[in-house]
């Protein structure tokens, strides 16, 4: 087995020490499964053989050129886009109103392979095996099962499928635990019996906005994780009681002596929690999208390592973490996973600007990056945004900057500042005779513990509105603030969903003084070395001294912080 992976991994060293060459080959492999699609007829793309010629041939895409084509592959066409047999259609995220999905066949699985061989490769490297009993906490919410009207699966890429029950063994909850789709639930029954064994090796989750959420969840409710592990009960509200039934059969009699040790981790405080309450941890694994993995480690994580294992999105794997010790997360860019492109980030505004091939970036160089992949998207704008840090043998490695047009990340609903400005003006919209001045929003991560509803451990999001003209006490009473909520749902799937479902709680919004915006240029051009030429409003507030200066401001809101 220990050769196997070390065969797989010299495979991916291949790769990285001639990386331009993988890519060029990686394409042909692309065009090779996908000869015979209409998708490759219609464009001309059979007589493209190089890099260079799809850069000629094929112009920069979005989705919105992909949709028709998946539509009807949905409805059961086959040879639309890919020549693979279509297995499952991988769900973004999104930032319309409309959902889009890629064609995941054999492909995918390749995909999810390689990522699994290099992770593991990396965490034994960094770590060490460990012991084959210990076991990890993977704090994962099953999404709602949806299917398309030819019984195909349609789900995001890092879904669970039922067929992997069996492989669950490696965690410390019950496979049963993972077909809960209520977020609360969900977490707390991972919690629940991953605290119940002293022994977890690792915790796991997508994103450290779950990982923030959990251990709010722990601090909060840990009097319930107590006494269910003291007397072996399931206290949720929302799991079906098929499910609930046998999650309480797993809890057994009950461990009145765990429950003891854990209720005196507990009184002790939360700083550090983790490392007491689970003395053998080594990592948390997940990916900090939201900004907060300082925050997680100098509190709940103190004296825990805490990493994100790769770069990518529905689109495919973009790079691999093999260093999970270092401070920073970066990732060695996978050429043998997908054919990336790169726009130099002065060029990202241009509708077709020139791109750059994998051996062609500068160390310190910023881009956005596309992506040609077997599920039949060519030169696609996914829109993460990445800095050159150094060179793995021949392959650029990277750290992700940000994603290009977004807005708000709470959950990993990922809302386009676009969306995000549609969704205001309309708000205000329907307030009579007021009218936007300016707006900026900051996620509630931001925010100082003492400023959040201790009763509500969800994200939220903080916007802060300056209209025209401005509202007395008695307009104030005219001017419903919960609209900005509505319009926010009603223009985003995806926010909507996570809102319907409860793990994003209603934002607090706030209608701030005249002159606000005034001096929150003033301020951050007398701290920063920004000039008033490069000075654009931050409609996203990074840091928690401009979200002080407009919380300062505010003269109406619709919560008190």
């Amino acid at each position: 087995m220990l050769f196997i992976r070390y065969r797989k991994v010299s495979r991916y060293e291949e790769a990285w020490k001639s990386p331009r060459r993988t890519q060029e080959e990686y394409l042909k492999a692309i065009l090779e499964v996908n000869i015979n699609t209409e998708y490759v007829k219609l464009y001309g793309l059979d007589s493209v053989t190089s890099l260079r010629d799809l850069r000629e041939k094929h112009p920069l895409t979005t989705y919105e050129r992909y949709r028709p084509f998946v539509d009807r592959m949905a409805k059961g066409e086959q040879g639309i886009m890919t020549g693979e047999r279509t297995i499952k259609f991988g769900l973004t995220s999104g930032t319309t109103g409309k959902s889009k999905m890629l064609p995941y066949g054999q492909s995918f699985l390749t995909i999810v392979s390689a990522l699994y061989v290099v992770n593991i490769h990396a965490r034994v490297k960094a770590f060490g095996y460990g012991s084959l009993l210990q076991r990890e906490i993977n704090l994962y919410t099953a999404p709602k099962r949806r299917y398309t009207e030819t019984g195909i699966p349609i789900g995001p890429a890092s879904m669970i499928p039922l067929s992997l029950k069996p492989l669950l063994v490696i965690y410390t909850t019950p496979g049963e635990g993972f077909q809960v789709e209520d977020p609360n639930d969900a977490l707390y029954v991972h919690l629940l019996f991953g605290l119940r064994d002293p022994n977890v090796r690792s915790v796991c989750c997508n994103f450290t906005s779950t990982v923030m959420s959990a251990l709010q969840l722990i601090e909060k409710r840990w009097p319930d994780f107590v006494r269910d592990i003291e007397i072996g009960t399931v206290s949720t509200n929302n799991v079906p009681p098929e499910i609930h039934q046998v999650l309480v059969r797993e809890m057994g009699e009950g461990d009145p002596e765990r429950a003891a040790d854990l209720k005196r981790e507990f009184e002790k405080g939360f700083e550090g929690i983790l490392r007491r309450v689970w003395p053998c941890l080594k990592f948390v694994q997940a990916s900090d999208t939201v900004g907060i993995k300082q925050k997680l480690l100098k509190s709940y994580l103190k004296g825990v390592q805490l990493f994100s294992r790769s770069l990518g999105a529905t689109e495919g794997i973009i790079g691999i973490n093999l260093w999970p010790l270092q401070e920073k997360d970066e990732f060695v860019l996978m050429p043998s996973l997908g054919v990336f492109e790169f726009i130099p980030e002065n060029e990202m505004h241009d509708d077709q600007p020139k791109t750059l091939f994998i051996d062609e970036l500068e160390v310190g160089g910023v881009y956005e990056i596309l992506i040609t992949q077997t599920f039949g998207i060519y030169r696609f704008r996914c829109g993460d945004v990445i800095r050159v840090r150094r060179y793995h043998l021949n392959t650029p490695v990277v750290e992700f900057m940000y994603r290009s047009g977004q807005m708000l990340n709470v959950k990993y609903e990922k809302l386009d500042q676009s969306i995000v400005k549609e969704a205001i003006e309309a708000a205000v919209n329907h307030w009579s005779n007021f009218s936007l001045n300016d707006y900026a929003v900051a996620e509630s991560f931001l925010l100082d513990d003492h400023d959040k509803d201790d009763a509500d451990h969800r994200p939220f999001y903080v916007v802060f509105l300056e209209i025209s003209p401005t509202p007395d006490e008695v307009s104030s009473a005219d001017i419903s603030l919960n609209k900005v909520d509505e319009e926010l749902r009603l223009h985003s799937a995806t926010y909507d969903m996570f809102r319907e479902e409860g793990s994003i709680a209603p934002p607090v919004v706030h209608i701030v003084k005249p002159g606000t915006f005034d001096r929150l240029q003033d301020f951050i051009l007398d701290n920063s070395t920004m000039t008033a030429n490069q000075y654009k409003v931050p409609r996203k507030l990074r840091t928690k001294e401009t979200l002080q200066l407009m919380q300062g401001r505010s003269m109406h809101s619709n919560k008190s912080l």
